[in-house]
């Protein structure tokens, strides 16, 4: 979408002259208004303009910088009273401040050059300083009309965002106050995993999850909860958890050999790389397209070991299923091979 600022920036540059110099006349300047309205409006429209929804007070703004101090004081208190009826007054005063700074930033560093973006606080905080007391105040007075409208919106915003780029679904903020009742800062606490979902066989084996348009977390995630799963399987015990120590240390101690890719490095899931999960999602689609069970065990941890269970550990054939000789079932009563979903948090 195009910037209709830049678009129409001749018309609005062609006006700018005249409306300085009408200062304190107000039917004048609504006049000046009114003609380039008209010329924007009479232009040839473009579908890829987003025109502002009060064009006269988007032009007003765009002037504003240009006026004398004393003069945008008193276009601001217009602007103010124009939109105090729809309800826009602090989102207009947001919007000023914003512009305010910018155009304070632009005059004192070169903004182009992104070595000087560390300047940007300092500058912000000069300008702020120069600042009157009443303009002062009135900015605290927009700043939370606009944080107790919006910030429940932007707070669900940020949630979902993270929820679907990074698999977060828990956010927390820590901060602390530095005296008169001023935070000092509030930073990013904890982010909790996304809880994923595979699969099972009817002989509550994983298969193979899709990964296509995930985030590098989501995939660690779920490769993750195949060998859980896998692991659940082996053991009769749904709340074990893969000794992923052991397991790097000895793969093929406690893994079937086909499990993995041949020559491929054990990590903890949260380490693999993307090339990492695509040569194990390439390795684990060849055994599924021979109907071979992904990821199986052979062995796990001695406290994990179902009692009085003896296991074969012989894969038979290529087989989903795999031999269990059962001297007498004590398996967890909560435990269901057949039930067809394994979540892992």
């Amino acid at each position: 979408m195009s910037d209709w600022k830049q678009v129409y920036s001749g018309i609005l540059s062609s006006h700018a002259g005249k409306y300085k110099e009408a200062r304190g006349n107000s039917e004048l300047r609504n006049e000046i208004l009114a003609e380039v309205k008209v010329k924007i409006l009479q232009h040839e429209l473009l579908e890829s303009v987003d025109l502002p929804h009060n064009l006269r007070v988007a032009i007003r703004m765009e002037y504003l910088p240009q006026l004398d101090p004393q003069d945008q004081e008193e276009e601001i208190a217009v602007m103010q009273h124009i939109l105090a009826a729809t309800g826009k007054r602090q989102e207009i005063l947001v919007r000023i401040f914003k512009e305010e700074v910018d155009s304070y930033d632009r005059e004192r560093r070169d903004t182009k050059d992104q070595k000087t973006i560390g300047q940007r606080t300092r500058i912000v905080q000069q300008w702020w300083e120069s600042l009157s007391d009443d303009r002062k105040a009135e900015a605290g007075r927009a700043a939370e009309k606009y944080r107790r409208k919006n910030l429940p919106t932007m707070a669900r915003d940020l949630i979902q965002t993270l929820h679907r780029t990074m698999g977060a679904h828990v956010l927390m903020f820590v901060s602390h106050e530095v005296g008169e009742g001023q935070v000092k800062m509030a930073v990013p606490w904890k982010i909790e995993k996304q809880e994923v979902e595979i699969s099972l066989d009817v002989d509550g084996n994983p298969e193979l999850p899709a990964r296509g348009g995930q985030k590098l977390k989501v995939q660690q995630n779920l490769a993750r909860a195949v060998f859980q799963a896998a692991y659940a399987k082996f053991t009769k015990k749904p709340k074990a958890k893969v000794p992923w120590g052991l397991l790097i240390k000895s793969p093929t101690e406690y893994l079937d050999s086909e499990s993995i890719p041949e020559g491929f490095t054990m990590k903890d899931p949260s380490k693999w790389t993307k090339a990492d999960l695509g040569l194990l999602w390439d390795h684990w689609q060849s055994l599924e397209a021979e109907e071979k069970v992904i990821v199986s065990f052979t062995d796990c941890k001695k406290e994990d070991a179902p009692l009085s269970r003896q296991f074969d550990r012989k894969v038979v054939g290529s087989s989903k299923k795999r031999v269990w000789v059962t001297v007498e079932d004590d398996s967890e009563a909560d435990f269901n091979p057949l039930v067809n979903q394994w979540h892992l948090t």
